[in-house]
Protein backbone atom coordinates (compact mmCIF):
# COMPACT_ATOMS: atom_id res chain seq x y z
CA UNK A 1 0.00 0.00 0.00
CA UNK A 2 1.39 3.15 -0.94
CA UNK A 3 1.92 5.90 1.19
CA UNK A 4 0.79 9.15 0.56
CA UNK A 5 3.16 12.15 0.72
CA UNK A 6 1.95 14.84 3.15
CA UNK A 7 2.30 18.12 1.31
CA UNK A 8 4.96 19.94 2.68
CA UNK A 9 4.17 22.82 5.82
CA UNK A 10 4.33 25.94 4.13
CA UNK A 11 6.56 28.22 5.54
CA UNK A 12 5.63 31.30 7.79
CA UNK A 13 6.40 34.32 6.00
CA UNK A 14 6.80 37.04 8.60
CA UNK A 15 4.66 39.93 8.19
CA UNK A 16 6.40 43.59 8.08
CA UNK A 17 6.06 45.62 11.13
CA UNK A 18 4.96 48.92 10.07
CA UNK A 19 7.15 51.79 11.56
CA UNK A 20 5.50 53.62 14.27
CA UNK A 21 3.92 56.92 13.52
CA UNK A 22 6.11 59.29 14.83
CA UNK A 23 9.28 57.45 12.46
CA UNK A 24 6.54 57.72 9.03
CA UNK A 25 5.80 61.11 9.84
CA UNK A 26 9.64 62.70 10.46
CA UNK A 27 10.49 60.61 7.18
CA UNK A 28 7.59 62.73 5.76
CA UNK A 29 9.30 65.85 7.13
CA UNK A 30 12.62 65.31 5.85
CA UNK A 31 11.07 64.66 2.25
CA UNK A 32 9.32 68.31 2.62
CA UNK A 33 12.36 69.66 3.68
CA UNK A 34 14.85 67.90 1.09
CA UNK A 35 12.33 68.01 -1.78
CA UNK A 36 10.64 71.59 -1.01
CA UNK A 37 13.76 73.73 -1.00
CA UNK A 38 14.84 72.01 -4.31
CA UNK A 39 11.74 73.11 -5.66
CA UNK A 40 11.64 76.83 -4.67
CA UNK A 41 15.54 77.06 -5.99
CA UNK A 42 14.55 75.63 -9.31
CA UNK A 43 11.05 78.29 -9.87
CA UNK A 44 14.08 81.08 -8.88
CA UNK A 45 16.23 80.15 -11.19
CA UNK A 46 14.05 80.16 -13.56
CA UNK A 47 12.48 83.23 -12.59
CA UNK A 48 15.83 84.66 -12.18
CA UNK A 49 17.03 83.53 -15.49
CA UNK A 50 14.41 84.89 -17.18
CA UNK A 51 14.74 87.94 -15.13
CA UNK A 52 18.33 88.51 -16.20
CA UNK A 53 17.58 87.72 -19.84
CA UNK A 54 15.00 90.90 -19.94
CA UNK A 55 16.43 93.03 -17.50
CA UNK A 56 20.31 92.72 -17.22
CA UNK A 57 21.62 91.08 -20.05
CA UNK A 58 18.96 92.56 -22.30
CA UNK A 59 20.70 96.19 -21.61
CA UNK A 60 24.17 95.13 -22.31
CA UNK A 61 23.27 93.38 -25.84
CA UNK A 62 25.28 95.10 -28.65
CA UNK A 63 22.88 96.95 -31.42
CA UNK A 64 25.67 98.33 -32.88
CA UNK A 65 29.01 98.72 -33.90
CA UNK A 66 31.22 100.90 -36.34
CA UNK A 67 34.36 100.20 -36.43
CA UNK A 68 36.24 99.46 -32.61
CA UNK A 69 33.18 101.63 -31.36
CA UNK A 70 30.08 99.61 -29.99
CA UNK A 71 26.93 100.69 -29.09
CA UNK A 72 24.27 98.47 -26.52
CA UNK A 73 20.88 98.64 -26.21
CA UNK A 74 20.94 101.09 -23.09
CA UNK A 75 22.92 103.42 -24.96
CA UNK A 76 19.81 103.19 -27.81
CA UNK A 77 17.29 103.66 -25.27
CA UNK A 78 18.87 106.90 -24.10
CA UNK A 79 19.61 108.16 -27.90
CA UNK A 80 15.34 107.04 -27.85
CA UNK A 81 14.31 108.79 -25.22
CA UNK A 82 16.54 111.82 -26.34
CA UNK A 83 14.81 111.71 -29.88
CA UNK A 84 11.28 111.60 -28.51
CA UNK A 85 10.27 115.16 -28.70
CA UNK A 86 11.15 115.13 -32.29
CA UNK A 87 9.33 114.22 -35.69
CA UNK A 88 10.39 113.12 -38.82
CA UNK A 89 9.21 114.88 -42.06
CA UNK A 90 6.33 112.38 -41.64
CA UNK A 91 5.30 113.40 -38.65
CA UNK A 92 5.83 110.70 -36.24
CA UNK A 93 8.44 109.94 -33.10
CA UNK A 94 11.76 108.36 -35.09
CA UNK A 95 11.82 104.69 -34.66
CA UNK A 96 14.23 102.38 -33.00
CA UNK A 97 16.23 102.12 -36.66
CA UNK A 98 15.81 105.85 -37.31
CA UNK A 99 17.57 106.69 -34.20
CA UNK A 100 20.18 103.22 -34.93
CA UNK A 101 20.81 105.51 -38.01
CA UNK A 102 21.46 108.44 -36.53
CA UNK A 103 23.88 107.19 -34.10
CA UNK A 104 25.31 105.31 -36.66
CA UNK A 105 25.76 108.88 -38.88
CA UNK A 106 26.98 110.70 -35.56
CA UNK A 107 29.90 107.80 -34.88
CA UNK A 108 31.18 108.11 -38.54
CA UNK A 109 30.96 111.89 -38.57
CA UNK A 110 33.17 112.01 -35.04
CA UNK A 111 35.41 109.25 -36.62
CA UNK A 112 35.85 110.90 -39.71
CA UNK A 113 35.88 114.42 -39.15
CA UNK A 114 39.45 114.57 -38.13
CA UNK A 115 41.24 113.53 -41.58
CA UNK A 116 39.60 116.79 -42.82
CA UNK A 117 40.92 118.79 -40.34
CA UNK A 118 37.66 119.57 -38.15
CA UNK A 119 37.07 119.62 -34.86
CA UNK A 120 34.16 120.75 -32.57
CA UNK A 121 35.26 122.85 -29.42
CA UNK A 122 34.05 123.02 -26.17
CA UNK A 123 31.94 126.22 -26.80
CA UNK A 124 30.36 125.15 -29.88
CA UNK A 125 29.56 122.18 -28.19
CA UNK A 126 27.88 124.20 -25.16
CA UNK A 127 25.98 126.95 -27.66
CA UNK A 128 24.88 124.04 -29.93
CA UNK A 129 23.38 122.40 -26.15
CA UNK A 130 22.16 125.99 -25.17
CA UNK A 131 20.09 125.82 -28.63
CA UNK A 132 18.72 122.85 -28.07
CA UNK A 133 17.40 123.58 -24.65
CA UNK A 134 15.89 126.98 -26.19
CA UNK A 135 18.17 129.21 -24.16
CA UNK A 136 19.92 131.97 -25.24
CA UNK A 137 23.80 132.00 -26.12
CA UNK A 138 26.28 132.38 -23.17
CA UNK A 139 26.87 135.39 -21.46
CA UNK A 140 23.55 136.76 -21.64
CA UNK A 141 22.87 139.14 -18.49
CA UNK A 142 19.45 138.23 -18.77
CA UNK A 143 19.46 134.34 -18.36
CA UNK A 144 18.89 133.53 -14.14
CA UNK A 145 22.20 132.15 -12.51
CA UNK A 146 22.04 128.52 -12.57
CA UNK A 147 19.45 127.71 -15.36
CA UNK A 148 21.57 126.40 -17.98
CA UNK A 149 22.82 123.99 -15.20
CA UNK A 150 19.27 122.79 -14.12
CA UNK A 151 17.93 122.49 -17.90
CA UNK A 152 21.08 120.74 -18.36
CA UNK A 153 20.54 118.36 -15.57
CA UNK A 154 16.80 117.83 -16.30
CA UNK A 155 17.99 116.86 -19.66
CA UNK A 156 20.90 114.07 -18.20
CA UNK A 157 18.00 113.19 -15.87
CA UNK A 158 15.07 112.15 -18.25
CA UNK A 159 17.30 110.63 -21.05
CA UNK A 160 19.71 108.86 -18.43
CA UNK A 161 22.65 109.77 -20.82
CA UNK A 162 25.96 110.53 -18.59
CA UNK A 163 27.37 114.14 -19.34
CA UNK A 164 30.33 112.63 -21.48
CA UNK A 165 27.44 111.00 -23.54
CA UNK A 166 25.07 113.98 -24.04
CA UNK A 167 28.29 116.21 -25.00
CA UNK A 168 29.22 113.30 -27.71
CA UNK A 169 26.01 113.46 -28.97
CA UNK A 170 26.18 117.24 -29.32
CA UNK A 171 29.79 116.89 -30.54
CA UNK A 172 28.54 114.68 -33.40
CA UNK A 173 25.72 117.10 -34.38
CA UNK A 174 28.07 120.33 -34.20
CA UNK A 175 30.48 118.10 -36.28
CA UNK A 176 28.14 117.40 -39.23
CA UNK A 177 27.31 121.23 -39.41
CA UNK A 178 31.79 121.98 -39.49
CA UNK A 179 31.73 119.13 -42.31
CA UNK A 180 28.87 121.07 -44.08
CA UNK A 181 30.60 124.48 -44.31
CA UNK A 182 33.63 122.45 -45.41
CA UNK A 183 32.08 120.90 -47.76
CA UNK A 184 30.03 124.22 -48.97
CA UNK A 185 33.38 125.93 -49.23
CA UNK A 186 35.54 123.15 -50.94
CA UNK A 187 33.22 121.13 -53.38
CA UNK A 188 29.68 123.32 -54.05
CA UNK A 189 30.24 125.70 -57.04
CA UNK A 190 29.30 129.46 -56.65
CA UNK A 191 28.20 128.90 -60.70
CA UNK A 192 26.56 126.22 -62.64
CA UNK A 193 24.32 125.26 -65.37
CA UNK A 194 20.60 126.17 -64.56
CA UNK A 195 17.28 125.72 -65.74
CA UNK A 196 14.00 128.36 -65.34
CA UNK A 197 11.15 126.00 -63.95
CA UNK A 198 7.19 126.13 -64.31
CA UNK A 199 6.07 122.98 -62.66
CA UNK A 200 2.33 121.81 -61.44
CA UNK A 201 1.91 119.23 -58.67
CA UNK A 202 -1.11 117.20 -58.21
CA UNK A 203 -1.95 114.40 -55.74
CA UNK A 204 -2.76 111.65 -58.20
CA UNK A 205 -1.54 110.65 -62.18
CA UNK A 206 -4.89 110.63 -63.45
CA UNK A 207 -5.32 114.86 -62.89
CA UNK A 208 -1.71 114.25 -63.60
CA UNK A 209 -2.58 113.33 -67.27
CA UNK A 210 -5.48 115.09 -67.73
CA UNK A 211 -3.61 118.38 -67.41
CA UNK A 212 -0.75 117.13 -69.83
CA UNK A 213 -3.58 116.78 -72.36
CA UNK A 214 -5.50 120.50 -71.91
CA UNK A 215 -1.84 121.99 -72.35
CA UNK A 216 -1.15 119.98 -75.11
CA UNK A 217 -4.79 121.08 -76.30
CA UNK A 218 -3.57 124.81 -75.92
CA UNK A 219 -4.70 125.71 -72.24
CA UNK A 220 -2.31 127.85 -70.28
CA UNK A 221 0.28 126.45 -67.98
CA UNK A 222 0.20 128.94 -65.72
CA UNK A 223 -3.80 129.29 -65.41
CA UNK A 224 -3.95 125.45 -64.66
CA UNK A 225 -0.80 126.02 -62.37
CA UNK A 226 -2.98 127.75 -60.36
CA UNK A 227 -6.23 126.29 -60.41
CA UNK A 228 -4.94 122.23 -59.69
CA UNK A 229 -1.54 122.79 -58.04
CA UNK A 230 -1.31 120.86 -54.34
CA UNK A 231 1.51 123.06 -53.10
CA UNK A 232 0.03 126.52 -52.09
CA UNK A 233 3.32 128.64 -52.24
CA UNK A 234 3.65 126.76 -55.81
CA UNK A 235 0.61 127.38 -56.78
CA UNK A 236 0.36 131.00 -55.83
CA UNK A 237 3.70 131.72 -57.76
CA UNK A 238 1.30 129.89 -61.06
CA UNK A 239 3.63 127.29 -60.74
CA UNK A 240 6.83 129.58 -61.23
CA UNK A 241 9.75 127.74 -59.61
CA UNK A 242 12.26 129.95 -60.73
CA UNK A 243 16.17 129.03 -61.64
CA UNK A 244 17.26 125.70 -60.55
CA UNK A 245 20.59 124.11 -60.68
CA UNK A 246 21.67 120.36 -61.25
CA UNK A 247 20.81 118.28 -57.55
CA UNK A 248 17.99 120.39 -56.00
CA UNK A 249 15.44 118.28 -57.07
CA UNK A 250 17.14 115.43 -58.56
CA UNK A 251 14.14 113.61 -59.37
CA UNK A 252 13.20 115.94 -62.05
CA UNK A 253 17.20 116.44 -63.08
CA UNK A 254 17.06 114.10 -66.08
CA UNK A 255 14.01 115.60 -67.96
CA UNK A 256 14.73 119.03 -66.52
CA UNK A 257 18.01 119.67 -68.28
CA UNK A 258 16.70 117.90 -71.27
CA UNK A 259 13.89 119.21 -72.01
CA UNK A 260 13.53 121.74 -74.99
CA UNK A 261 12.90 125.35 -74.47
CA UNK A 262 9.61 126.03 -73.84
CA UNK A 263 8.50 121.85 -73.95
CA UNK A 264 6.62 120.56 -71.04
CA UNK A 265 7.45 117.26 -69.79
CA UNK A 266 5.42 114.21 -69.45
CA UNK A 267 3.80 113.07 -66.01
CA UNK A 268 6.92 112.56 -63.20
CA UNK A 269 6.80 110.82 -60.30
CA UNK A 270 7.94 112.78 -56.92
CA UNK A 271 7.65 112.65 -53.15
CA UNK A 272 5.08 114.95 -53.12
CA UNK A 273 3.12 113.91 -56.18
CA UNK A 274 2.73 114.11 -59.67
CA UNK A 275 4.12 116.59 -61.80
CA UNK A 276 4.71 118.11 -64.86
CA UNK A 277 7.53 120.48 -65.98
CA UNK A 278 8.00 123.56 -68.42
CA UNK A 279 11.49 124.63 -69.51
CA UNK A 280 11.20 128.93 -69.33
CA UNK A 281 14.93 129.53 -69.63
CA UNK A 282 17.88 127.74 -70.00
CA UNK A 283 21.41 129.27 -68.57
CA UNK A 284 25.01 127.56 -68.81
CA UNK A 285 26.79 129.36 -66.04
CA UNK A 286 25.19 131.44 -63.49
CA UNK A 287 25.46 132.45 -60.09
CA UNK A 288 23.78 129.55 -57.43
CA UNK A 289 21.71 131.05 -55.05
CA UNK A 290 22.91 130.58 -51.61
CA UNK A 291 20.18 129.08 -50.10
CA UNK A 292 20.10 125.85 -52.96
CA UNK A 293 24.44 126.25 -52.14
CA UNK A 294 23.31 125.32 -48.75
CA UNK A 295 21.07 122.25 -50.10
CA UNK A 296 23.71 121.00 -52.24
CA UNK A 297 26.48 121.30 -49.35
CA UNK A 298 23.76 119.66 -47.40
CA UNK A 299 23.68 116.64 -49.87
CA UNK A 300 27.77 116.88 -50.27
CA UNK A 301 27.45 115.93 -46.45
CA UNK A 302 24.93 112.45 -47.06
CA UNK A 303 27.52 111.75 -49.69
CA UNK A 304 30.35 112.18 -47.68
CA UNK A 305 28.77 109.84 -45.22
CA UNK A 306 27.89 107.34 -47.82
CA UNK A 307 31.73 107.53 -48.42
CA UNK A 308 32.63 106.87 -44.58
CA UNK A 309 30.05 104.19 -44.38
CA UNK A 310 31.55 101.86 -47.18
CA UNK A 311 35.03 102.36 -45.83
CA UNK A 312 34.35 101.63 -42.38
CA UNK A 313 32.97 97.99 -40.90
CA UNK A 314 29.54 98.49 -39.61
CA UNK A 315 27.57 95.72 -38.22
CA UNK A 316 23.91 96.54 -37.15
CA UNK A 317 22.57 94.08 -34.97
CA UNK A 318 18.71 95.13 -34.58
CA UNK A 319 15.72 93.10 -35.14
CA UNK A 320 11.87 93.35 -34.81
CA UNK A 321 12.11 92.13 -31.19
CA UNK A 322 14.79 94.05 -29.99
CA UNK A 323 13.45 97.17 -31.67
CA UNK A 324 10.19 96.74 -29.77
CA UNK A 325 11.56 95.90 -26.50
CA UNK A 326 13.87 99.48 -27.10
CA UNK A 327 10.80 101.26 -27.48
CA UNK A 328 8.85 99.92 -24.83
CA UNK A 329 11.78 100.60 -22.22
CA UNK A 330 11.94 104.08 -23.26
Amino acid sequence: MSKKLKPKPKLAVASRKQPPRWQREKNISLVIWIVVPLIIAAVLGLVGYWTYNNYVAAWGQPVLQVNEKTFDMDYLVKMLRFYSGTQTESGQTPSAYQVLNTIEQQELTRQGAPALGLEATPDEVNQAIRRFLGLAAAGNSTEPPGQFEETYQLLLDTTGLSDQECRDVFRGIVLAGNITTYLKDTEVPTEAEQVHLQMIVVADEPTVQELQDRIQQGEDFSTLAEQYGTIEELKQAAGNLGWVPKGIYPELDDVAFTLALGNVSGPIQTDRGFCLVKVLDKADNMPIEDTYRDILATNALQQWLDQEKAASDIKQYLDQDKATWATNHI
